[in-house]
């Protein structure tokens, strides 16, 4: 398997997302002309992307959408299983935990530990457990953080605690064996060691947009 680029890994995930769309609408193959329009690239750009995978387009056919997006699936891990932790049962803890966004992905939440108190009941058939109001995915519990240790999942460690509680949480997470983290709090963390962390910010990416807003000076 080809070595990609970091340039090319960051856009993976857009084909991704949007090959994804294309599935769910019957869509059997693309041009990279269709698809730069998708995701917001020029056309030389996104063969110059594809390129990087392998002989995956076809003169005069383009691409086989179901091909390209499994060969992207296999590259982003999204077929390996991973299991997810959230730490906080805080409302941006019990969002994610509740979304589609990770199973889309290959990611299955197995658990949401919280640090307070928090109100935990059960609805359906089969039952499904609902946290103060939010209606969870199955085979994801919620327990208190001393029970960490009974977690057998160790892959992804999602933080999203209030930032007070960072440090301590962090450390958990390390000396319990995770293998990565991906951060939604406002605390910047540095990966040591195995221990690989990705900050997501969902506040940046809303100062960027209150910037052009306020500047008009975007593209």
């Amino acid at each position: 398997m080809s070595q990609l680029s970091r340039a090319v890994i960051s856009r993976l995930p857009r084909y991704y997302r949007c090959l994804r769309i294309l599935i769910n609408n019957g869509v059997l193959r693309v041009s990279s002309e269709e698809l730069a329009g998708l995701v917001g690239l020029s056309a030389s750009q996104v063969r110059g992307d594809l390129a990087a995978l392998g002989d995956l387009g076809q003169q005069g056919y383009g691409y086989s959408v179901k091909t390209l997006y499994a060969e992207i699936a296999s590259r982003l891990g999204a077929g390996d299983g991973f299991e997810a932790v959230v730490f906080g049962a805080t409302p941006m803890g019990l969002a994610v935990a509740a979304s589609p966004a990770l199973s889309r992905r290959g990611v299955r939440v197995t658990a949401v530990l919280h640090t307070k108190p928090v109100d935990i009941a059960t609805c359906g058939d089969p039952p499904k457990t609902v946290c103060c109001g939010v209606v969870l995915p199955d085979c994801c519990g919620v327990y208190p953080i001393t029970e960490l240790g009974k977690i057998k999942s160790r892959d992804i460690a999602v933080l999203a605690c209030d930032d007070e509680e960072v440090p301590e949480l962090y450390r958990l997470i390390a000396d319990h064996g995770f293998a990565g983290v991906w951060n939604l709090t406002e605390l910047e963390l540095r990966g040591f060691a195995k221990l690989l962390v990705v900050n997501a910010r969902v506040g940046d990416s809303l100062m960027l947009l209150t910037y052009g807003l306020h500047s008009g000076d975007w593209e």
